[in-house]
């Protein structure tokens, strides 16, 4: 069975999970059938090649489109995510428990603190994680030059969750810090 049908068995379960995915992200998008299938492509090619799941990773995408997310920025954010959890150590259980509460911060605007503290229980959260995040915020202006919130508090990783009420952690900062994990 392990040699001939459980082969069969998996790839018609991908299959299954593309189809379901496909209307949604046709209706969030305006985007082709064709379109749609090129970007589930490089999903499902990224979930092979790693141990976290092409389900989790098309929910989200469908849930962050449906946010006004651009597809072109979220599938290398998605796979992102997955590397940066990755870094951590971390597999993909924590990887689901991460994807879904960054989902819900996208789609609220920015990165919220209830949020990265559950991501940061997961262990999904690194030093250089954290920093990326500053880094860009500081590139893209939603932190001052030396890394200050717009009230004036110094951001560093050490109280990186506790600054993130400022709401300087916006979904392009989150999409930029997660993309420079993609590769």
């Amino acid at each position: 069975k392990a040699l001939g049908i459980d082969q069969i068995t998996s790839g018609y379960n991908e299959y299954e999970q593309k189809t379901a995915s496909v209307q949604t992200l046709m209706n969030s998008t305006g985007k082709s059938i064709d379109e749609i299938n090129a970007y589930l492509q490089k999903l499902m090619w990224f979930s092979d090649e790693t141990s976290y799941g092409f389900t989790d990773m098309t929910a989200s995408l469908a849930q962050m489109t449906a946010a006004g997310g651009d597809i072109e920025k979220l599938i290398p954010m998605i796979m992102s995510i997955a590397n940066s959890t990755a870094f951590a150590g971390k597999g993909a259980s924590e990887f689901s428990r991460a994807i879904y509460n960054l989902n819900q911060s996208y789609s609220g605007g920015f990165l919220n603190y209830i949020d990265w503290k559950s991501v940061d229980m997961a262990g999904a959260s690194s030093k250089e994680l954290k920093q990326t995040f500053i880094d860009t915020a500081i590139a893209l202006g939603t932190l001052s030059k030396e890394g200050r919130t717009a009230s004036g508090e110094l951001v560093t990783i050490a109280n990186f969750g506790q600054t993130l009420s400022e709401k300087w952690a916006t979904t392009e900062v989150m999409e930029q810090t997660f993309t420079k994990f993609a590769s």
